[in-house]
């Protein structure tokens, strides 16, 4: 592992400590996912492989927040909260100022989340197009 993706991850698990506390404060995450909404509308083109999920991410959280939505397991609802905590934080493991590298890192980390969280999300989307 390199040092970079050594850095990357002890960013990720620091993200994922922070979604604990998120996830038990959902007023905190709500406003977390407005932050990711708004980061993501700004970075849409630099963000093209997961543009597709992460919109549909950020609504099953406000889902959940609002309660709407619970059929979530927790490790799996961590998970997704902490893919926003760290892509919208700046200075991740490759800050998001460095040309062409600085989303690299925000979207390696949703790509590693979507694949553990991908059935829980499938199961939202089909939820909510009911």
């Amino acid at each position: 592992m390199s040092d970079e993706e050594k850095q990357e991850s002890r960013s990720f698990e620091s993200s994922k400590r922070k979604a604990e506390d998120f996830a038990k404060d959902t007023e905190k995450t709500s406003r977390l996912a407005e932050k990711a909404w708004e980061k993501l509308e700004r970075s849409k083109e630099r963000l093209r492989e997961v543009r597709d999920d992460v919109p549909d991410m950020i609504h099953l959280v406000k889902a959940w927040v609002r309660g709407e939505y619970t059929m979530i397991p927790w490790k799996a609802i961590v998970a997704i909260i902490a893919a926003p905590i760290y892509f919208v934080n700046p200075f991740d493991a490759i800050p998001d100022f460095i040309p062409f590298f600085g989303f690299g890192d925000d979207i390696s980390i949703v790509m590693i989340v979507l694949s553990a969280v991908r059935k829980d999300l499938e199961q939202f989307r089909q939820w909510s197009s009911e």
